[in-house]
């Protein structure tokens, strides 16, 4: 008999002072087959940083990462903020208070509904393979993908998703906030990805030089790609470009500020788009290769009622290792 060397580079702490969430949180991440440990913060952060430890994944209440805001800053593979136990939802204000901290993984739905979240964001985070939105749906659910070849496909792009999600025999209310996303995040690949550095004189953000509704073609790199799929559980839309400009610093900030302007806290209403997506759905996970692609994926959670997820949907922000990943799905990699 021979057993395979498991190839698991990863180590768990949980920081969480419920109980019940500590025996949750202990059964779901130990799924991932990584060593998971409770510790109080001080030893995370200690053992996080220590010389010749594996690589750490640090699951942490909210009101502690409140407290410390700044312990995400420690060297890890992630840092991920739960609600307080399995039954509350994160409070809005709090989420709104860490996505302006800087906290790239931030979870809103109570920890007992968020099992499957939680095991794939920290697989993803400890293989490396960030992208693909097949991690959040079953392996049976058919993959639709459309890739647009001009700037002005994103209205029909649109309106394929609505008539794809009709005839998988989804509601209207799902498919107006898919169709609200996808709009969004369409818009947001097609004019403010193409920023990369190396992309040539004149490249620069395309909302700068043409409008949003104009035809314009587009070139090999300049295409996106949507898929979509539903697995009864979730909606999941992807949408990915191939620029891979997107600031790891920027989205979660971002999002706060769109919370605190729709609060009356702020003036203004610039940066409005990723903010609307985000808010039209129950959890948003945006992947970047620098230079390479980005990936913007949109989960809708079919199966229950809104008010059972709370109103702050999660949030996850990875950045994929210097190195190419391993292919995702079976297109594997950019469109």
């Amino acid at each position: 008999m021979r057993i395979e060397p498991e190839q698991r580079r990863g180590r768990i702490f949980v920081v969480h002072p419920d109980r019940k969430a500590q025996r949750t949180l202990h059964r779901t991440l130990s799924a991932s087959l990584c060593p998971v440990e409770l510790v109080d913060l001080d030893a995370a952060i200690a053992r996080a940083r220590a010389p010749g430890e594996p690589d750490a994944v640090v699951v942490v209440d909210q009101e502690t990462a409140r407290a410390h805001p700044g312990a995400r800053a420690t060297p890890a593979l992630g840092w991920i903020a739960v609600p307080p136990d399995d039954a509350t939802p994160a409070h809005p204000d709090v989420v709104t208070e860490l996505l302006a901290a800087g906290w790239h993984h931030v979870v809103g739905a109570p920890i007992g509904r968020a099992r499957a979240e939680l095991l794939a964001t920290v697989q993803k985070l400890v293989l490396g393979d960030v992208f693909g939105l097949e991690k959040y749906v079953g392996w049976a659910a058919p993959v639709r993908a459309v890739t647009l070849d001009d700037a002005a496909d994103r209205p029909a792009a649109v309106e394929a998703l609505v008539a794809g999600i009709g005839r998988a025999g989804l509601s209207d209310r799902v498919a107006s906030l898919a169709s609200v996303i996808a709009d969004e995040l369409l818009a947001n690949a097609l004019f403010d990805a193409p920023a990369a550095p190396d992309a040539g004189a004149g490249a620069g953000r395309r909302a700068r030089e043409t409008g949003r509704h104009d035809a314009r073609p587009l070139g090999e790199r300049e295409r996106v790609r949507l898929r979509w799929a539903t697995d009864a559980r979730y909606l999941a839309l992807e949408i990915t470009d191939q620029w891979g400009s997107l600031d790891p610093a920027a989205p979660g900030p971002a999002i706060a500020r769109a919370a605190r302007r729709a609060a009356g806290d702020l003036d203004g209403d610039a940066g409005m788009g990723l903010a609307l997506a985000y808010a039209c759905c129950h959890q948003l996970a945006l992947a970047v290769a620098p230079g390479r692609r980005a990936e913007a994926i949109a989960l809708i959670d079919v199966s229950v009622r809104p008010t059972e997820l709370g109103r702050a949907p999660s949030f996850h922000l990875f950045v994929a290792p210097a190195a190419p990943s391993a292919p995702s799905g079976p297109d594997g990699g950019p469109p």
